[in-house]
């Protein structure tokens, strides 16, 4: 964002456990404040805004789009389904322990973003 010449207001970022209840509760810290699009850090507590978000009538892309990240099953279960940034758990796994054996290994693993229908299209 600082590349793109955007400043970073330190209030728009919160920490959280990654959970479902997280994500709930960090919908009501940031209902009012006029938001219109998260990315959660994880899928789990993008599931959790979704979900406060429908409780409290905010119609999710329309009003407010979520991003998760991890790429897990919870993203086809949630209405609307979740658009993530995909991560491969076993290319994780796999370079973590290679990493434990081999301390100048680089963890760079590649992602993707899965676009699903959880972010409003503005084109």
């Amino acid at each position: 964002m600082t590349n793109a010449g955007l400043i970073i207001d330190p209030g728009w970022i919160h920490y959280g456990n990654y959970s479902y209840e997280n994500g709930k509760e960090l919908f009501q810290e940031i209902q009012g404040r006029g938001l219109t699009a998260v990315v959660a850090g994880s899928d789990m507590i993008a599931a959790g805004l979704i979900k406060e978000a429908a409780r409290n009538g905010v119609k999710v892309p329309d009003q407010l789009s979520i991003i998760g990240i991890d790429g897990s099953i919870i993203d086809e279960i949630v209405t609307p389904e979740l658009t993530t940034v995909s991560q491969d758990f076993f290319k994780m796994g796999t370079a973590s322990v290679d990493n434990l054996l081999d301390d100048d290994q680089s963890l760079f693993i590649p992602t993707k973003i899965v676009e699903r229908a959880s972010v409003k299209d503005l084109n």
